[in-house]
């Protein structure tokens, strides 16, 4: 997803000018100044900056920089705080049934709200997955149940026949297993229910 990052607004970012500075290095050699003090809602770059005493001016990171200046942005809006966790089951489709406002603010930049799955571009759902990835590899919880949440959202705004044209279309052979479950599931609870009633 070419330079999406750019399009997020920095102007809000909390930062101390006392806390150092630690420059986060893309796979595709893209730089992210950081302040050290957000670096502990990732544990891995937590325990990156930690290992040598917080010493270290440069870490590099095998995640795109599209991605990582997503996920730096994040860490920066979050100011070292997580924000609370996102309880399952999830409350309706809206992510502000389920989280904070800051959140759904930044992660409807992605993707706005109401755009069921399947109608998302490729390019919302490959910035969405590779948001997953990555904040998995970081150890950015918060972030993971975050993105976790919005694809979860979206698939709910499926209906049932939303849901058998997309199977038709990626997983023939899915659906039709699934089909061939749910009416060996009827025919089973069918068979109880007769054996019920006549004995």
């Amino acid at each position: 997803m070419e330079d999406m990052h750019t399009s997020l607004d920095d102007d809000d970012l909390v930062v101390n000018p006392n806390e150092r500075e630690i420059t986060l290095v893309s796979s595709d050699y893209h730089s992210f100044s950081i302040k050290s003090r957000v670096l502990k809602l990732s544990r891995m770059l937590h325990v990156a900056f930690e290992a040598d005493g917080g010493q270290s001016h440069s870490v590099q990171i095998n995640v795109s920089g599209n991605v990582l200046g997503l996920i730096v942005h994040y860490l920066q809006m979050c100011d070292g705080n997580p924000p609370p966790r996102i309880l399952c089951p999830l409350q309706g489709t809206c992510m502000s049934d389920n989280t904070v406002i800051s959140n759904v603010n930044w992660i409807n930049l992605i993707c706005p709200e109401g755009i069921p799955f399947h109608l998302a571009s490729e390019e919302q759902k490959e910035c969405l997955f590779s948001l997953l990835e990555a904040s998995n590899y970081l150890g950015v919880d918060s972030l993971m149940e975050l993105v976790a949440a919005k694809i979860a959202c979206m698939h709910k705004l499926m209906s049932m026949d939303d849901c058998e044209t997309v199977l038709q279309q990626h997983n023939p052979d899915a659906l039709k297993d699934i089909r061939t479950q749910v009416s060996k599931r009827i025919k089973d609870l069918r068979e109880k229910h007769k054996a019920k009633t006549s004995a």
